[in-house]
């Protein structure tokens, strides 16, 4: 973070990663320190992603048939 934000001097572009943005993600609030980490049986990416595009069709967040590549 401390390399992005020194590099917002140079290029002179936005970052997306600060040292606060750091702190705000890493507070104890927001992390998870219980039992079941890690989890027994985790979602894999391509699995996670297809639920996550059905729940939002069924929502009507998105068109159904969006794209004839990507299937839920």
């Amino acid at each position: 973070a401390f390399l992005a934000e020194a590099s917002v001097k140079l290029r002179g572009k936005p970052i997306l990663i600060s040292r606060e943005k750091i702190n705000e993600l890493y507070h104890l609030e927001w992390v998870s320190r219980g039992e079941g980490w890690p989890l027994k049986s985790p979602t894999g990416f391509a699995q996670g992603f297809a639920q996550a595009l059905a729940w939002y069709r069924r929502e009507g967040w998105l068109p159904q048939n969006i794209n004839s590549k990507i299937t839920a």
